[in-house]
């Protein structure tokens, strides 16, 4: 029988034992979702039979990219099978007799375990979203006053002039007796303005 630590690419049963044997130990869904997530950004490498090759007879790499649709065939407590399926194809299996990169696994897995790893991701991934957040925000306001000082400044020098003036102006013109009569004078002005901007009148 040979040794899975001199095998060049280990199984997924081989690496799940290698997990179980590190310290700290790696708990089964931890191992999972590590593993993937190393796979799906390149760092661990891994061949299997391509369901979709009508060859089957040798082993293909499986990109990095393929893995957004990958899934391992587990409950979340126990493995089924060593292949992958896939889940944008009606659940269909799209990798057999998958192996793993012996020598990416020990280089790239974390030394302090795949439950840090998955916090250190998770952290990082909040931390991201936060950062985009209050730079949108940051975009959003500096819009914002941009809007503000156009607007201003055309009020002085009348190069252009705003929709919803135009439209007040043409609202006034129909000499309304009644708030709901220029309401209604207002919304006609929106309209036929709309309309003639979509003829390309101006």
């Amino acid at each position: 029988m040979s040794d899975p630590y001199h095998a060049v690419f280990w199984t997924l049963p081989e690496a799940l034992a290698w997990g179980e044997e590190r310290d700290p130990p790696d708990s089964f869904y931890d191992f999972l979702r590590t593993l993937h997530k190393l796979c799906s950004s390149g760092r661990v490498h891994a061949i299997g039979f391509s369901w979709a090759d009508q060859r089957r007879d040798a082993l293909a790499p499986i990109s990095a990219l393929y893995w957004v649709e990958l899934y391992f065939d587990s409950d979340g407590e126990q493995l089924h099978s060593g292949d992958l399926f896939s889940g944008i194809f009606d659940r269909r299996r799209a990798w057999t007799s998958v192996r793993f990169s012996r020598t990416d696994l020990v280089r790239e897995w974390p030394k302090a375990g795949a439950a840090a790893f998955l916090k250190e991701q998770a952290d990082k991934y909040w931390e991201d979203r936060f950062q985009a957040r209050v730079k949108r925000n940051i975009r959003e306001r500096w819009r914002q006053k941009w809007i503000e000082r156009f607007a201003a400044k055309q009020q002085q020098i009348r190069r252009w002039i705003s929709f919803v003036e135009i439209a007040d102006v043409c609202a006034r013109v129909a000499s309304p007796v009644s708030i709901a009569e220029e309401d209604e004078a207002r919304a006609l002005a929106y309209r036929c303005l709309v309309e003639s901007m979509t003829r390309g009148e101006f």
